[in-house]
């Protein structure tokens, strides 16, 4: 299956819809966090607000049940004596498989498996909180492309299975359909929904019309 992600991945470990939840204030220490056993990944996330204020947040991905091995992920703040305090977390109880920033403080993408679908989370800061601004499942992977040209890209699913011949290893059926979604600032939308082989024209089509 052709996978187009677009981000730098630090990590990728072991991935249904769950829960998202505000968590209480925790504190810990940038070394007692590493210590942690359970973590499966860390990524920085600096995030740009709509003031042009920097967070600078940690984001840790800790196993959540010792028997299936499934994951949740924490957000932490800097604080000014520079310890971390949890701010959020999200449990979707299902297995962990990617996270990076769209771009350079971007929204954070966050990729997780059940074993017949792909869940997609995706959060940004709004109003100074973190919120999950995208939570949708799928069939494969999610492909990120700027298919209008503006400078933001959106976000392409589809609930088609690709089905393979495993003889070959060849793909023998794509989906038929595919959801565009489109940040507007403050969610991604669903945009259109087009045949799956046209998914990109609509890029083809706006560079066309700058030449």
């Amino acid at each position: 299956m052709k996978r187009l992600v677009i981000a730098l991945i630090i990590a990728v470990v072991v991935l249904d819809m769950g829960l998202i939840k505000d968590s209480s204030a925790d504190i810990t220490s940038v070394t007692s966090l590493m210590s942690t056993k359970d973590i499966l990944a860390i990524n920085k996330w600096d995030f740009s607000d709509a003031d042009g204020k920097i967070h600078d947040t940690v984001c840790v991905v800790t196993r959540s049940d010792d028997v299936l091995s499934t994951g949740k992920i924490s957000f932490y703040n800097r604080t000014d004596d520079n310890t971390l305090e949890k701010v959020y977390e999200y449990d979707p109880e299902c297995y962990y498989y990617s996270m990076f920033a769209l771009s350079n403080a971007g929204n954070l993408v966050t990729v997780w498996e059940t074993g017949s679908a792909v869940h997609l989370t995706i959060f940004s800061m709004i109003h100074g909180k973190i919120v999950a601004v995208m939570d949708e499942s799928m069939k494969g992977f999610p492909e990120i492309a700027d298919i209008d040209n503006d400078g933001e890209f959106e976000i392409i699913t589809t609930l088609d299975n690709f089905l393979t011949d495993y003889k070959t290893n060849k793909v023998v059926q794509l989906p038929e359909e595919a959801d565009i979604y489109k940040w507007d600032g403050e969610k991604y939308f669903l945009l259109n929904i087009v045949p799956w082989k046209q998914r990109f024209k609509l890029l083809t089509d706006t560079i066309k019309k700058q030449k």
